[in-house]
């Protein structure tokens, strides 16, 4: 009984006798093996090619373009801020208060203390989109006030040790925020002057105490430099002392006005 193994095509056929496939030398059957492959494999490829469709490979994955926001029409434009720094020796804090002078028979007194240990620095540009407003950029101020003296050095020593505790709590801090009242349009042109009044207002801390507060400014700028002067009123128990009285001496109002005279030269970079 002989075994038949047959591949077709289109047109003929080729039979191969599995009998004459074994009766050949044992060396010679890897490489019949081979010619039977290569049939079977040319046999597939003319079915293909009698109308068998292809398979279509997907195309090759294309990078992602990397994405890129688009860059606004209206970028608005921040002038560089012009920076300060507070002249101490050109600089003084104060306080002023009235009091009444019992034991004297003086209704009236109006004390002062001072001090030029004051520290401070700020920032600020012109918005030219807002009519030159004046921006605030930056503003930070500390003042001494354990160093302030008046003309009784007994009222100091007691401002010092028992009603305001400057010793315990030496530095008044003043962290400016916002500018208002800025009235815009005054030129600052080369070799003049430009005198501006408006108001700042920021956060105060005193005994440990913050409150924010609003100070008056009166200000001078010069081609590098700034003087003027920042004025608020402030209240003695909204810090947390009362004020001093002696039965029969002296009373003092709560109401105190601090005052800063002071000049400040221009940062360069």
């Amino acid at each position: 009984m002989f075994y038949s193994f047959s591949v077709w095509s289109q047109k003929t056929v080729r039979s191969f006798r599995f009998e004459q496939l074994m009766s050949l030398p044992r060396l010679r059957r890897p490489a019949l093996a081979g010619i039977a492959c290569l049939l079977l494999i040319s046999t597939l490829s003319i079915g293909c090619s009698s109308g068998a469709k292809p398979i279509e490979q997907p195309p090759a994955p294309v990078d992602a373009l990397p994405v890129t926001s688009p860059v606004p029409e209206d970028v608005e434009f921040v002038p560089e801020p012009r920076t300060f720094r507070i002249a101490p020796e050109r600089t003084e804090a104060r306080y002023e208060v009235d009091e009444e002078l019992t034991f004297l028979g003086i209704p009236f007194n109006r004390a002062i203390g001072h001090t030029t240990v004051v520290e401070g620095q700020f920032s600020f540009y012109r918005n030219p989109t807002d009519d030159d407003k004046l921006v605030l950029s930056s503003g930070h101020f500390e003042v001494d006030i354990s160093a302030l003296t008046s003309n009784d050095s007994r009222r100091d020593e007691r401002i010092r040790k028992q009603w305001l505790e400057s010793t315990r709590f030496p530095l008044a801090v003043f962290e400016a925020k916002e500018v208002r009242g800025f009235p815009g349009n005054l030129s600052t042109d080369e070799g003049q002057v430009a005198e501006w009044t408006f108001e700042v207002k920021g956060e105060m801390t005193i005994r440990e105490v913050t409150r924010k507060e609003t100070f008056e400014v009166k200000l001078v700028l010069s081609e590098d430099s700034i003087e003027g002067t920042a004025s608020v009123f402030l209240k003695m128990k909204d810090y947390g002392f009362n004020p001093p009285v002696i039965a029969g001496l002296f009373k003092v109002e709560e109401g105190v006005d601090v005052v800063v005279e002071f000049q400040a030269d221009e940062v360069l970079p």
